[in-house]
């Protein structure tokens, strides 16, 4: 079937983390237990043990993704954001703005037709802290933690040289402090090279923090 040129699909289009699934948006913490979907027709909100269905709240086409309709990128991350909490709207930004598939800009402007919606100060406050710097979800999720606690923040991405020699390449460094930070230490642990980095780093004088998980990152 086709869509109507003045609105959404006559059958369900999925939304909020249903459709952020078929986007591939990384998300944090607890899932709904029912299917987020979006009718086309205008109807009140409603709730059944497998789905929630709500009306399309303004003027804005569907997309096809393997075959399912569903709330375009740009749509379906506004919808996270405002419904979802800080630290994974972090998540859910960093990856965007890292992949590129849409701009701050961009993604202020989708939250702007949404004025007096809930949640969309909050909103806000997450792209103003959103970094494309960011290369995972845990990377992010400590970052959240991280301006959650009033920490001083990091430099992202940073590498470090001794006496003009390169010595690595770290996930979180705090110059004023002399002291990095790593996310996911197993993989340091297992990777030679690596260790031999960071232990001539020690060495030198700085302090390293490592995040196991999300699950250390979140106990933090």
């Amino acid at each position: 079937g086709q869509c109507r040129e003045e609105g959404p699909c006559a059958w369900p289009v999925f939304a909020g983390e249903s459709a952020a699934l078929l986007h591939g948006l990384p998300m944090v913490g607890p899932m709904p237990n029912q299917v987020q979907v979006i009718s086309g027709l205008k109807i009140h909100a409603s709730v059944t043990t497998w789905r929630r269905t709500r009306s399309w709240h303004y003027d804005s086409q569907p997309v096809q993704v393997e075959g399912m309709y569903c709330t375009d990128v740009l749509y379906t991350l506004a919808d996270l954001l405002c419904s979802r909490d800080f630290y994974s709207g972090i998540a859910s930004v960093d990856y965007v703005l890292r992949e590129k598939i849409a701009t701050k800009q961009q993604i202020l402007t989708e939250l702007g037709r949404r004025i007096g919606c809930k949640g969309v100060i909050k909103a806000r406050d997450v792209v103003k802290h959103a970094d494309a710097r960011s290369e995972s979800v845990g990377e992010s999720l400590s970052r959240a933690v991280m301006l959650k606690g009033h920490l001083p923040m990091p430099r992202l991405q940073e590498t470090i040289y001794d006496h003009g020699n390169f010595v690595g390449r770290v996930d979180f460094y705090w110059p004023d402090f002399n002291i990095i930070g790593e996310f996911d230490g197993q993989y340091l642990l297992h990777h030679k090279q690596l260790v031999h980095e960071f232990f001539y780093l020690f060495l030198s004088g700085i302090i390293l923090l490592v995040f196991e998980s999300l699950t250390h990152v979140l106990e933090q």
